[in-house]
């Protein structure tokens, strides 16, 4: 599977604000289901602030893997 950077990125974009979402929602007044979706949001505010057609403009740092 050799995804591009940017497909990367973009995934990356979406899954965080869909778990956000979804933890969010399913969280129903529980503080552990919203602690971790504020995690997250805070883990990921970079790429969600950005609007998925400017992704190129997130700094990514990558390390090659060595297996």
């Amino acid at each position: 599977m050799n995804q591009t950077t940017e497909e990367i990125v973009t995934f990356v974009h979406e899954w965080s604000i869909d778990r956000i979402q979804e933890l969010w929602a399913d969280a129903d007044g529980d503080q552990n289901g919203m602690i971790n979706a504020m995690a997250i949001h805070e883990e990921f505010a970079e790429w969600i602030a950005t609007e998925p057609g400017q992704l190129d403009t997130v700094e990514v740092l990558s390390i090659k893997s060595f297996s």
